[in-house]
């Protein structure tokens, strides 16, 4: 199956400056580049507008949202409202994306018509205490986040 997709990266954050800094980054360094990538920026926020203008400058299609009131669901909704993307991917901005995040969401789209939602499991790194890792690294499986025909949810 081949077909084109676009896709939005929607960013809430406030009076994060350093995690969005590294968050935008990670976005920016993706595999499979964004085809728009909205930043909304709550309240009273004049430090993460200035961080995220240092991105726009290099590309066109990265804009920020003025985000009314401190509620990361009404940052959520916004972002919804102005993105224009098939496919919409949500990321907080004290999360880094790996290279070859929106690649992998991408092959699943792809892959059949009949996905319309795509998650996975959050990779905490302690680079302090390694002996933590093998908390975010289960053993894969292929039942998480699947509903079976009779409504039982695995993962």
């Amino acid at each position: 199956m081949s077909r084109d997709l676009t896709m939005s990266v929607i960013i809430p954050t406030r009076k994060r400056p350093g995690d969005l800094r590294r968050c935008v980054h990670s976005i920016e360094k993706q595999s499979r580049m964004a085809d728009e990538v909205l930043v909304v920026i709550g309240p009273e926020d004049d430090v993460s507008i200035s961080v995220f203008d240092e991105y726009v400058k290099n590309n066109q299609s990265w804009l920020s949202i003025y985000c009314p009131k401190p509620s990361v669901v009404t940052a959520l909704n916004l972002g919804i409202a102005a993105s224009t993307g098939d496919v919409i991917v949500f990321i907080d901005d004290d999360a880094e994306a790996s290279v070859d995040w929106l690649k992998i969401l991408e092959s699943h789209y792809l892959r059949s018509n009949d996905v319309f939602a795509v998650g996975g499991r959050d990779r905490i790194i302690y680079p302090e205490h390694p002996e933590l890792s093998y908390i975010t690294s289960p053993i894969p499986s292929n039942r998480v986040g699947k509903i079976s025909w009779k409504g039982d949810i695995w993962g």
